[in-house]
């Protein structure tokens, strides 16, 4: 059975490709920064070698072995360690390093009470990234401890303006949405954000490419929001690198137009479960064959429909409509009514008004086909 497709039952032609920041945490799949990262949350330079070893005791959370080298004591004459004696702090490390890296350990080994003894004793020495964990503590609703948002402020504010990136982020969304006892300011908001970006923050990188694309709170910048968004990107942020590949393929007003790459940041984007970006992959390929069927080959079908099903194996109704589409019309594929019906009601039960008319299409030439089959049989019967 051979279909003619109309326009109309392509909806996936028609996805808007706007993308709204997420400004909380947790809404959008972005690594943040592990509590200790190396240098980046030290005050005091470490080498290399000692920084490695300190990483691996903190992030496997070996809270008694960590202590004991952080904290080991001079032995008296006997070899045995002098209560009496001063802990020798290695690595010329400060204390506040020290009592830092015992919160995050211990942090690491889920003992929250611990931790926040540790943060607590780092903050007092004015460690900022002890603060900013001190901060998050106060602010959440589910700790241990009593509650206390004006600390909690106050902290945070300490931490971002003393260059702790994520501090810097966290104060950025809180100016800007008004949250954490604050009063929306979106010039602060953009202040930290351009602070965090400036630091590497992936994530601030990202916020601030879209307040330059969209011109809220900066004057609208297209080739700057370009340049944030490039930067996130290659720090491996999905939504940045769906932004930048959009740039590349079809935004000369960034004046940097280059379908290679801009197919190369897509894919990077699709491969981490971007469906927008798995679905401009699809329509990229089939472009060259719907409308431009003299260059098409068999992998621009192929290839259309690999990026297509990864979007449908992602949930997403579209990306289900266009491979059963693929299937009902044996593009880059065998044909088959029985795939193509599966895809066709998958979407539609999430809504898909023209999935709903291909699956009563595809439903009705399978029932006409079964009483054909049943008819000839009794006729030779």
């Amino acid at each position: 059975m051979v279909v003619k497709m109309r326009s109309s039952h392509h909806p996936w032609r028609y996805l808007s490709h706007a993308l709204a920041v997420a400004m909380l945490i947790g809404t959008v799949a972005l690594p943040r920064a592990v509590a200790f990262t190396g240098e980046a949350t030290l005050l005091t330079p470490v080498p290399k070698a000692d920084k490695q070893r300190l990483a691996t005791l903190v992030n496997k959370g070996d809270v008694t072995t960590l202590k004991h080298v952080l904290f080991h004591r001079a032995t008296n004459h006997h070899h045995t360690p002098d209560p009496n004696a001063e802990p020798v702090i290695p690595y010329g490390l400060s204390r506040a390093d020290a009592f830092y890296l015992m919160g995050v350990a211990q942090t690491k080994a889920q003992k929250p009470h611990q931790a926040f003894i540790w943060y607590q004793k780092a903050a007092q020495l004015n460690h900022p990234w002890a603060q900013y964990q001190l901060s998050k503590v106060y602010m959440d609703e589910r700790t241990p401890l009593k509650q206390n948002k004006p600390l909690a402020l106050a902290l945070l504010k300490k931490a971002a303006n003393s260059n702790v990136p994520d501090a810097q982020l966290d104060l950025a969304m809180a100016y800007e949405t008004g949250r954490k006892g604050l009063t929306q300011d979106i010039p602060a908001a953009v202040t930290y954000y351009q602070k965090a970006a400036l630091n590497h923050h992936a994530l601030a990188q990202y916020a601030l490419g879209y307040l330059y694309e969209k011109g809220n709170g900066v004057e609208k910048d297209i080739p700057m929001a370009f340049h944030w968004y490039k930067k996130s990107a290659d720090r491996g942020i999905s939504a940045a690198q769906y932004k930048t590949g959009l740039f590349y393929l079809i935004d000369t007003e960034a004046g940097k137009q280059n379908v290679a790459a801009g197919k190369q940041y897509l894919e990077k984007a699709a491969r981490q479960n971007h469906v927008e970006a798995a679905l401009q992959l699809g329509l990229i390929y089939e472009e060259k064959f719907t409308e431009h069927p003299a260059n098409a080959t068999d992998a621009d079908y192929t290839n259309a429909l690999q990026w297509f099903r990864r979007a449908a194996n992602l949930g997403d109704p579209n990306g289900q409509m266009a491979v059963g589409t693929y299937y009902l019309m044996g593009w880059g594929t065998n044909q088959d009514m029985t795939e193509a019906l599966k895809w066709f009601k998958a979407s539609a039960k999430q809504g898909n008004d023209s999935a709903k008319d291909w699956l009563a299409i595809v439903q009705k030439d399978l029932n006409e086909a079964d009483d054909t089959h049943l008819a000839t049989q009794t006729h030779q019967e």
